[in-house]
């Protein structure tokens, strides 16, 4: 289970958080299915820990996440940039962890049943998305590159603020295109996490070491997967990092009253959800 994907599931529209979340273990079974091809047996193991992993979930970090999101909803404007990175540092580190070591006996479980062919297809299946996803970014046409990435912050600031005014897509644009190039080095760290990947599944597939190794070396890898091993990438995307921090401070202070309403009401409404399934 990635917060990527746990994150994606949860942060939609109101009414339906609740859906989206209870139909997490199934969309994640799918998921590793579709990459992995399971077979019957692997299917059943799945299923029985993504279950479990659901109920520890559900219980032990929603009223987490209600409160993190508490926060920001009761937080006084104007916001800074330093109080988004805080935000977001807060929301990779403090969710990731818990996760991570979780879900390390999973994951170490399945990779002692993985086959070669199911390895090779997951790699497949992470090169097909990142083809996809090259596109997507503009990496594929560097004219695109901007354009894309204006499309993505503007995405992003309207699905909290609603439409944007033309003010606010003017600030947007300047500081999109001002913005310190990163697309590149996140899509190199991203296919290095997926290396890695590979190579921790394929390694526990080939030697089969007793579950306690394979799951000590599952979290050991799940616990260090943001880290960006080469100092100057790491540089280039905490700077990148910083400058989207501040385009989003921006966005906030222009919001007008009606755009912070309906944003408090977004953060207050997925609280209410969280803290009614987290008591279940």
């Amino acid at each position: 289970m990635t917060l990527v994907t746990v994150l994606v599931l949860l942060l939609g529209a109101c009414s339906s958080v609740r859906f989206g979340y209870a139909s997490l273990p199934s969309v994640l079974a799918w998921r590793i299915d579709r990459d992995l091809a399971l077979d019957g047996a692997q299917r059943a193991l799945v299923g029985e820990h993504l279950d479990a992993l659901a109920s520890w979930h559900r219980a032990s970090q929603l009223p987490r996440y209600a409160a993190f999101l508490s926060g920001i909803a009761a937080a006084p404007a104007p916001v800074s940039g330093a109080t988004v990175a805080g935000w977001r540092s807060r929301a990779l580190e403090d969710a990731w962890r818990p996760i991570a070591e979780k879900a390390a006996l999973p994951v170490a479980a399945l990779a002692l049943t993985l086959r070669p062919e199911q390895l090779d297809r997951l790699a497949r299946r992470f090169a097909e998305r990142n083809e996809e996803l090259k596109r997507e970014w503009g990496l594929v046409d560097p004219s695109a590159l901007i354009d894309a990435r204006v499309e993505r912050f503007r995405g992003r600031a309207e699905f909290f603020l609603g439409e944007l005014q033309k003010p606010q897509l003017d600030t947007l644009r300047a500081l999109a295109a001002a913005h310190p190039p990163y697309e590149a080095d996140w899509m190199a760290e991203r296919e290095a996490r997926q290396r890695q990947a590979i190579a921790v599944l394929g390694a526990i597939a080939r030697e089969q070491p007793p579950i306690e190794v394979a799951e000590a070396r599952v979290r050991d890898w799940l616990l260090a997967v943001w880290k960006v091993d080469d100092p100057a990438r790491a540089a280039r995307l905490a700077e990148a990092g910083a400058a989207t921090d501040r385009l989003s401070a921006a966005l906030l202070a222009s919001a007008a009253p009606l755009q912070r309403e309906a944003m408090t009401r977004r953060l207050r409404g997925w609280v209410q959800d969280l803290e009614a399934m987290a008591a279940r």
